[in-house]
């Protein structure tokens, strides 16, 4: 009779012990979820970021070229002025 309880009670502990690992696993799966869901919303807002700086620094640049574009403009401009007045007046620069 023993030996029937010991074999009934060491199948309800193998049982038992099936239950918490199928139960371990789903644990770890939800958080292994959650942890990359985490993960990709972040990514997500770092890229937004990326991206938004990335668009702010090309509107800079444009900026910046159409500065040096004008810059460049109006020193040739000054340039052909100085150049005429040196001719007008007989100098030399």
């Amino acid at each position: 009779m023993e030996l029937t309880t010991k074999a009934a009670g060491g199948a309800r502990l193998k049982e038992k012990m099936a239950e918490i690992e199928s139960k371990m696993d789903t644990l770890v799966q939800e958080k292994v979820k959650e942890r990359e869901t985490a993960l990709k919303e972040d990514f997500n807002a770092k890229l937004k970021v990326y991206k938004e700086r990335e668009y702010d620094l090309e509107r800079q640049l444009s900026r910046l070229k159409d500065q040096a574009d004008s810059l460049q403009s109006n020193h040739n401009s000054t340039q052909a002025t100085i150049f005429a007045h040196s001719i007008k007046f007989g100098q030399s620069f």
